[in-house]
């Protein structure tokens, strides 16, 4: 019975809720001072709102259209509800117009930057709106020249028959310059290099729109974290940045290792690591050294040793230098030096030109397949200068583990690539004309090549929902030239970076383009599980038919969780590759530390 009596008492409420939210329905009766009807449509007004609020709402927002109209008295009167009707008499008013703005005390040379002329404002409507804005505009132009405590006032107002004459007053007040910066705290950095990321340098002209970004990019630095707010204090003409910082640990090191159960060269597990130490404002001054070794698969190597020094000389330019050392297996060398020099934007942003020269030792020379095929082998000997540009943007809310934001990376570079003989290639005895020897393979590659290469990565991030962030990325390169590309020169790609669930430095492409999925739930600020879908497309243009081209893809999960002995990591990832069948044997499964210090 007690279920029957609930149901009714159910039935019964929600019946009665819709009724009255159904009779909410206020109906819209406009008259004019006449007493003659109006159509809302006149008014851009509905014939019915949902809720008297929504209605009151509504009518605010066409005064407000009628007043940037000039009607200045334009007034609803007489409201009265009655029933589901609502009743208003509406009363428009006249239009008031500028019959003349002078500037004549304002300063010229804000005029001429603003563009701001007397003939704008002469037989116009007076729209307070627009008026509104060039006031704003004037304080914020002043405020970003260095008078922050600039007046805007109007004097000499003459109104007659609705028509508006004024003189405008602009009062500059003193000018602020920049004090030098405050730091309280014991925080490792030198104020020089502070001045200058934040573009906020003793005896300038003070800017608004540099302290309101002070926060924010403090907060880009990771070696740097903000106790309180900053502060500007202004005395005797002069803007004092007062900031309280301390350290924060962001140099870090890492290690993963990798098993591969099964290698698709070795047909054994192999056991891949990886090594890398950076080092962050060792020196004060924000600067960068990271080295990194990784041991892609046995016998093949990688040594990269990159450092970065910010605000030469006190100028927003930067030195990259790079140096990578490749060794595969024991077939060759490649060696990769690079000096940039960047064009600083803030944060991790920059603008690089830079100039590279690669090159490529021959370890072992396959004399026999040389001599069946009377042709060089796919791997040549080579020198190669690069010049290129680079871009890095981003825009995350955290970079260790973001959750909303973007971040791009561009790089374009032309190269000019020479042949360079091998001996043991040249030495080798012509069986066919005896006598000679194989020098003449060289004949066609005496003349510079030119290579083209594109690289990119963007990613995203969104917060969807509480813990829950999904992440986007799209990553990729091309080369290609005007003669045939070495397999010495294509981009390797596979492994924990690029492409999850291929052994490490297992795919070779002179164009590829990867496309990431990844949902992440977040545990904790660096803490995170997550499940992942990578899919490529790649070429290889050394292969042959059908397999020139391809669609690997890879999927799996992983596991990031930090402690108080650092961050560890690990994820399984499993890939498909030539139209082969996935098989769980073949898993990829990486164990990661991180620690910072």
């Amino acid at each position: 019975m007690y279920k029957l009596f609930f149901f009714i008492f159910f039935l019964l409420f929600f019946c009665s809720a819709s009724f009255t939210k159904a009779n909410d329905r206020v109906y819209l009766k406009i008259l004019n001072e006449e007493g003659h009807s109006v159509s809302p449509d006149d008014l851009n007004l509905e014939k019915s709102y949902q809720h008297i609020n929504l209605l009151k709402q509504a009518l605010s927002r066409s005064l407000s259209d009628f007043y940037g109209d000039g009607y200045l008295t334009a007034t609803f009167d007489d409201f009265t509800v009655e029933d589901d009707t609502a009743s208003v008499v509406f009363i428009s008013g006249e239009t008031f117009k500028w019959i003349k703005l002078s500037f004549d005390e304002t300063d010229p040379f804000l005029m001429s930057n603003l563009r701001i002329r007397e003939h704008q404002f002469e037989d116009n409507v007076f729209n307070p709106a627009r008026f509104q804005r060039l006031i704003d505009r004037i304080l914020r132009f002043s405020e970003q020249n260095g008078y922050p405590f600039a007046k805007v006032k109007l004097d000499s107002v003459e109104i007659e028959n609705n028509s508006i004459s004024a003189q405008l007053i602009y009062e500059k007040n003193n000018l602020i310059l920049y004090d030098t910066i405050e730091l309280l705290g014991e925080p490792r950095i030198h104020k020089n290099y502070l001045s200058n990321y934040l573009n906020i340098k003793e005896g300038r002209v003070y800017d608004e729109r540099a302290v309101k970004q002070v926060g924010r990019r403090l907060r880009d630095l990771p070696f740097i974290e903000i106790i309180s707010e900053p502060v500007v204090f202004f005395t005797n003409e002069k803007a004092r940045l007062v900031l309280q910082l301390r350290n924060r640990n962001a140099s870090r090191f890492n290690f993963l290792v990798g098993v591969l159960p099964n290698n698709e060269i070795t047909g054994r597990a192999v056991i891949t690591g990886e090594a890398n130490l950076e080092l962050m404002n060792p020196f004060g001054r924000g600067s960068r050294l990271y080295l990194d070794w990784q041991r892609l698969q046995a016998r093949t190597q990688n040594l990269e040793v990159h450092f970065q020094y910010p605000y030469l000389l006190g100028l927003p330019f930067g030195i990259d230098v790079e140096f990578e050392l490749y060794k595969r297996d024991t077939l060759y060398l490649d060696l990769h030096r690079e000096l940039g020099i960047q064009y600083l934007m803030g944060g991790n942003n920059y603008l690089e030109a830079f100039v590279r020269n690669s090159s490529t030792n021959i370890l072992s020379v396959d004399t026999q397949q040389i001599l069946q095929s009377r042709s060089l082998p796919s791997r040549l000997d080579r020198s190669e200068n690069i010049y290129g540009l680079k871009l890095n943007y981003e825009a995350l809310d955290y970079r260790f583990n973001p959750t909303r934001g973007w971040a791009s990376f561009l790089e374009g570079a032309i190269g000019l690539r020479n042949i360079v003989r091998n001996n043991t290639i040249v030495n080798i005895n012509d069986p066919e004309n005896p006598g000679e020897n194989f020098e003449f393979l060289y004949s066609d590659k005496e003349d510079a090549t030119i290579n083209y290469r594109i690289k990119y990565h963007l990613r995203r991030f969104w917060n969807p929902a509480h813990r829950f962030v999904i992440k986007t990325g799209m990553r990729g390169g091309v080369i290609f030239s005007n003669d045939d590309l070495l397999e010495n020169e294509l981009f390797i790609i596979g492994g924990n970076r690029i492409l999850r669930g291929f052994d490490e430095a297992s795919i070779f492409t002179s164009n590829y383009h990867l496309f990431t999925l990844e949902l992440r739930y977040i545990l904790e600020t660096n803490s995170y599980a997550y499940l992942f879908a990578d899919g490529a497309f790649l070429e290889n243009p050394l292969r042959e038919d059908p397999f020139k081209r391809d669609y690997p893809f890879g999927f799996g999960a992983g596991l990031t969780f930090e402690t108080a002995a650092g961050i560890f990591g690990v994820s399984y990832a499993l890939g498909r590759q030539l139209e082969n069948p996935i098989e769980f044997r073949n898993g990829k499964i990486h164990f990661g530390y991180r620690n910072y210090f």
